[in-house]
C-alpha cells in the first residue's frame, strides 16, 4: 500500500504539470500561427508598358486578372493588345515587327497542352473581314532580378495590306500581392508615364506606346471583401459562370472594372521612371475567422496550462513538506 500511495501521489504532481506543459506548448504555438508576420517585398521600380519596333497610331490595352494563388503569391491573368501600323496598310510585302510589354515583377507565359504557350497574333482582313492568323517567329520572357521587372516580346510577320493585329498572351503573374497581415492583402498594379523604362536596355531602338485604350479589370478571390481602392472602380460587375468540375452550375465571379481615358502622353525628359498606379487591398473572411480560432484556442490552451502546472507544483509542494514532517 505504500508503494501505491507513493505511485499516486507522484502521479497527481507529474500528469498535471505534463499536461500543463503540453497546452503550454500547444498555446503558444497557435498564438505563434495567429501572429505569423508576413514576408514583405519591394515594390517593382517600373510599372507595365507596352512598345514596338514600329510606329503605331493606335495601342489598345485590356489586362484581366482572373484567378489568385495567394499561398503561392501567383495570379494568372492575359493581356489583350491591339495595334494599328499604318505604315503597312499599303505594303504588298510582309516585316518583321517587335511587339513587347514591360510588366513588374516576374511573369511566365501559360501553356496550354495541345498548342503549347498561350501567345496568339490575328488580324482581319480588311476586305472580307475573315480572322486570320498571322506567323509568330519568337517569343519570349526575360525577368529582372535587380529591376524586379519582365520583359515580354513576340517578333511576327505582318500581312500584305493589313495594319491591324491583335496580341493576345495569358500569363502565370508571381509576387504581384503583397500580404499585409494574416488575413489582409493588397494588389499593386503600376502602369508607367514615362519615357524612362527598363525596356529600352533590352531593344534600344524601340519606340514606347502611348495608350489610346487600357482597361483593366480584377476578378476578386471568393469570400473575400474589399477594404479600399484607389482609384475607385470605374464599376463593379457581377458575371455567373459554370465550370468543367460542375457543369450546368453557375457560380458568381465577381469583378472590379477601370476604365482608363484615351492618349496617356508619356512625358519626355524625365530621369526617373514614374508609374500610375491602381490599388486594391481585400480581406480574406475564412482567413479572419481562421486567426480568431487560433486566438481564442491559444488563450483557452494557455489558460488550462498555466492551471494545471501551478496545481502541479501545488501538489509538489505539499509532499514536500508533508515528507519532511514525516522525517521529524
Amino acid at each position: 500500500m505504500p508503494v501505491v500511495s507513493s505511485f499516486l501521489k507522484t502521479l497527481v504532481i507529474v500528469f498535471p504539470i505534463a499536461l500543463g506543459l503540453s497546452l503550454t506548448g500547444l498555446g503558444v504555438f497557435r498564438m505563434i500561427q495567429a501572429s505569423e508576420k508576413p514576408v514583405s517585398r519591394p515594390l517593382a521600380p517600373y510599372g507595365i508598358l507596352g512598345f514596338s519596333s514600329e510606329k503605331c497610331e493606335y495601342f489598345d490595352l485590356n489586362i484581366g486578372l482572373y484567378y489568385f494563388d495567394l499561398k503561392r503569391n501567383l495570379v494568372r491573368g492575359f493581356f489583350a493588345s491591339h495595334l494599328w501600323l499604318p505604315a503597312f496598310e499599303e505594303s504588298n510585302s510582309s516585316h518583321e515587327v517587335v511587339f513587347g510589354l514591360q510588366i513588374p515583377y516576374q511573369v511566365e507565359i501559360q501553356q496550354d497542352s495541345v498548342r503549347g504557350e498561350m501567345v496568339y497574333v490575328s488580324a482581319t482582313n480588311p476586305t472580307t473581314k475573315e480572322r486570320m492568323t498571322v506567323e509568330i517567329s519568337e517569343k519570349k520572357t526575360m525577368f529582372s532580378e535587380a529591376n524586379q521587372t519582365s520583359i515580354f516580346y513576340v517578333r511576327f510577320m505582318t500581312l500584305p495590306r493589313v495594319g491591324a493585329y491583335d496580341i493576345d498572351v495569358w500569363f502565370n503573374w508571381k509576387d504581384l500581392v503583397n500580404r499585409q497581415s494574416f488575413s489582409l492583402y493588397e494588389i499593386v498594379v503600376p502602369f508607367s508615364s514615362t519615357t524612362h523604362n527598363v525596356a529600352v536596355q533590352y531593344f534600344p531602338q524601340v519606340r514606347p506606346l502611348n495608350h489610346t485604350g487600357l482597361n483593366l479589370s480584377i476578378e476578386l478571390p471568393e469570400g473575400c471583401e474589399i477594404r479600399d481602392t484607389i482609384p475607385l472602380p470605374d464599376r463593379e460587375e457581377l458575371s455567373s459562370q459554370t465550370s468543367p468540375s460542375k457543369p450546368g452550375v453557375f457560380e458568381p465571379h465577381r469583378y472590379l472594372l477601370w476604365q482608363f481615358p484615351p492618349n496617356r502622353v508619356l512625358l519626355e525628359g524625365q530621369l526617373w521612371p514614374t508609374s500610375d498606379i491602381v490599388r486594391v487591398r481585400f480581406e480574406l473572411l475564412g482567413e479572419r475567422e481562421l486567426q480568431g480560432r487560433l486566438l481564442f484556442d491559444s488563450g483557452l490552451y494557455l489558460g488550462l496550462g498555466v492551471g494545471l502546472i501551478i496545481s502541479g507544483i501545488h501538489e509538489a509542494i505539499k509532499y514536500v513538506i508533508e515528507a519532511r514532517k514525516k522525517t521529524v
